[in-house]
């Protein structure tokens, strides 16, 4: 039996996403502006990046001085597929085996020629969707043009039978938007959309980074959301775990965290820079009925190493629970 394949976004009307986009944009603005940064616990705590930027060049400059920096330097250029089935309870029938492709954390300006190594490793896939949780920078300061031939490259090359969909990372600024969805990469700003098979639909939703960008306006994008059985949720950071489960999401995809990037040997991440949900900061996870997965991210920052923890591309394939 043929299944129909159609993506559609029909929760709000042309003028009501643009009257969205423009609210957003604004916000978005006025915090880029001010450095304000605010997340969902208040406002941003004062944290000493140049002392943490201090720290780091001299943890460099120790990988280098002992060797140690050539291993972690190819253990982040040597990227995983990571493979796994979850089980959806209210899964649609019609949706049984769906392939999401999860990046996350890609910091293009980091690892040069990224892009190709991805496209390499799951560009024959043609999965059902693949979706993007932010962090395409590394320096927030990049002109977005510096990007156009990445994402580019990336859309010319990966393709999905529903799409690609993306959202903004901490690192990333309102500015990118358009250079991403000139490639045909769509992106969602407290938005959502339906997919359908046949006369069943899954609802996928993606917000706006709430590490630094947080907006009350994220609560009711998700309250809005079209009330399938089975709703997904693209955001950048695990920090709004509660709230998503509150809402009746099944599946929350996001990265932020690196897996600490250089971790524990018992994959313990050292530092996960989230201001809440600690315990959703590596790989698997569920809160309630909400399963959850953390990227720990396709790229790097900061230093280009990697310890006890592997860059990857997650390949996610949904399952109905055996009876």
């Amino acid at each position: 039996m043929q299944i129909q394949r159609t993506t559609s976004i029909e929760t709000n009307s042309a003028r009501q996403k643009s009257s969205n986009r423009e609210i957003w944009k604004k916000f978005r603005i006025e915090i880029e502006t001010q450095k304000a940064k605010s997340n969902v616990t208040g406002f941003y705590p004062k944290r000493s990046w140049l002392l943490f930027a201090f720290l780091l060049k001299i943890f460099g400059a120790c990988l280098a001085v002992t060797g140690l920096y050539w291993l972690g330097n190819w253990k982040a250029k040597n990227i995983k597929v990571k493979k796994m089935d979850i089980e959806i309870a209210d899964l649609p029938e019609e949706f049984e085996n769906y392939e999401i492709i999860h990046l996350s954390d890609l910091h293009f300006d980091r690892v040069i020629g990224i892009e190709e190594r991805i496209v390499e490793l799951v560009g024959d896939r043609n999965p059902d969707l693949i979706v993007l949780t932010g962090d395409y920078k590394d320096d927030l300061s990049m002109n977005p043009e510096r990007y156009e031939g990445t994402f580019e490259y990336l859309g010319k090359f990966l393709k999905a039978k529903d799409g690609m969909f993306a959202t903004l990372g901490n690192h990333d600024t309102h500015d990118l938007v358009p250079v991403i969805e000139k490639s045909g990469i769509h992106t969602l700003q407290n938005e959502s959309l339906e997919i359908k098979r046949g006369k069943s639909k899954i609802t996928l939703t993606g917000l706006d980074d709430v590490h630094y960008y947080f907006s009350d306006r994220v609560f009711p994008a998700m309250e809005s959301a079209p009330k399938n059985d089975c709703k997904i949720l693209l955001v950048h950071s695990p920090e709004i775990v509660p709230e998503a489960a509150k809402n009746g999401y099944s599946l929350y995809l996001c990265g932020h965290t690196h897996s600490g990037q250089v971790g524990w040997p018992n994959d313990k991440a050292i530092v996960t820079h989230v201001n809440t949900g600690e315990e959703y900061a590596v790989g698997r996870w569920h809160h309630g009925k909400m399963q959850g997965y953390t990227s720990s991210g396709t790229g790097v920052s900061g230093l280009t190493v990697r310890f006890f923890t592997d860059s990857e591309i997650a390949v996610i394939r949904l399952k109905r629970p055996v009876a």
